[in-house]
């Protein structure tokens, strides 16, 4: 007589910080191009924001639900290792993680990113979907030099607060600042003639020959175009890429100029109202947590 076999015992908990590096580090390996010097400053941002499946003491599946400030919630980088997908551990992990972040309130922004083919899973709870989005690769290229265009960690990291919470609509100082102490990140921004940055961008390392141009945010269409150019300049003759959004008219009409090869096509969904970013001034967004 056959023994009956019992259901795997799943344990949902936090995440601690080391398990992130390591699930970055295994998410890379199916693709994702996630930054690992990254996960000090996004933990930074909400570590009570970070959920784990757990079977016998193993991670094999993750959700993430960011907290920025008050109203702001965004929920990334929902994983679940091959072999136990399709077995109804996702929407599982997903109810726990909602419920321990609250990311359905009412008078909140709750903004997610997803691949098409989990859409069901939100389609079901009336969220909508947004904007697509989309990351391109390009060969970084040198370029001349633009006037204006300085090193980002040349200025004082206050004016770089002020402007990112313009754009972006919410503080995130530990995140940009453990950003940019990384000594193999890049970063440029762009002056008016009063010295008061109009944009800026950092350039992540992935790997030795490829990069990520994120966050990446312009005042215009122009100044955009002159940090995409000074990025390049920092790392030529590698690989960069940058995830952005169709929302910004400005930025798909400098994709029509260029032949940058498109490696991933997702969409952004949101519940609720949609947070304070400032879409026209978001040329790149910053990969996973953003």
């Amino acid at each position: 007589m056959q023994e009956n076999q019992e259901e795997p015992k799943f344990i949902f908990r936090q995440m601690t910080l080391e398990e992130l590096k390591i699930l970055i580090a295994r998410q890379n390996e199916e693709g994702w191009d996630l930054c690992a010097n990254e996960a000090e400053a996004i933990y930074s941002v909400d570590p009570k924001g970070f959920f784990a499946a757990e079977l016998n003491g193993r991670l094999v599946g993750s959700l993430v639900i960011l907290k920025y400030g008050e109203g702001y919630k965004y929920g990334t980088l929902y994983t679940i290792d091959k072999e136990f997908r399709g077995k109804g551990l996702g929407p599982k992990l997903f109810e726990y993680g909602v419920k321990q972040a609250d990311f359905e309130r009412d008078d909140e922004s709750s903004v997610g990113e997803s691949e098409y083919y989990i859409w069901p899973i939100y389609d079901k709870r009336k969220w909508k979907i947004f904007c697509n989005e989309y990351e391109y690769k390009l060969k970084t290229q040198s370029y001349p030099p633009v006037e204006g265009v300085v090193d980002l960690k040349t200025i004082p990291i206050e004016k770089l607060y002020t402007y990112d919470k313009k754009v972006f609509g919410y503080a995130r100082e530990s995140y940009l600042r453990l950003l940019l102490n990384h000594k193999e990140h890049f970063g440029v921004a762009k002056l008016d003639k009063d010295g008061e940055i109009i944009g800026y961008g950092i350039i992540k390392k992935i790997t030795d020959t490829f990069y990520k141009l994120s966050p990446w945010l312009a005042d215009n269409k122009e100044t955009a175009v002159d940090l995409l150019n000074s990025a390049q300049n920092c790392i030529p003759g590698v690989s960069m890429s940058f995830t952005i959004l169709d929302v910004n008219e400005d930025m798909m009409s400098i994709l029509k100029k260029d032949e940058w090869e498109n490696i991933f096509s997702g969409y952004r969904i949101y519940k609720s109202k949609l947070p304070n970013i400032d879409w026209s001034k978001t040329y790149g967004i910053g990969g996973e947590f953003h």
